[in-house]
């Protein structure tokens, strides 16, 4: 291989393959996990409670302020940039479903909860401290 070739190679990055993830499929599987986190009654969940201080982030809302279920939230198109493959969401759900049923119910806030799971699985460095960050600046 000449060298011209070398580096026209080494600086030519391949599409990306695979299935891309879409927001509405992100959308469905995260509100059902929701609604599994809510379907025990003995446990208050205050981060559950939507008021005037306190909006549901899994809910968009449209230029008027009213719910606009069709446009995927914030929240959600953030899930959706991070957990960009199918097997990813399932891992990050699945952690955070473990997680939830296991001894966090009713502990902590169940949004952090899954964005925590879902940095973890999407990027692992964030959460592992600050000594895989350098290395990796």
């Amino acid at each position: 291989m000449t060298r011209s070739s070398r580096s026209i190679c080494s600086t030519y990055t391949l599409p990306r393959v695979g299935p891309r993830i879409d927001p509405e499929f992100v959308a469905t599987r995260v509100w059902s996990l929701r609604k599994e986190a809510l379907s025990d009654d003995s446990i208050y969940c205050p981060w559950a409670e939507t008021g005037s201080q306190n909006e549901d982030p899994l809910v968009s809302h449209n230029l008027l302020g009213m719910e606009s279920p069709e446009t995927p939230s914030e929240l959600i198109r953030l899930l959706t940039q991070l957990l960009d493959t199918p097997r990813k969401l399932k891992s990050a759900l699945r952690e955070a479903q473990l997680l939830w049923n296991g001894h966090l119910k009713g502990e902590i806030n169940w949004h952090g909860l899954i964005m925590a799971c879902c940095l973890k699985v999407a990027e692992p460095a964030v959460l592992n401290g600050s000594n895989e960050i350098e290395r990796h600046s």
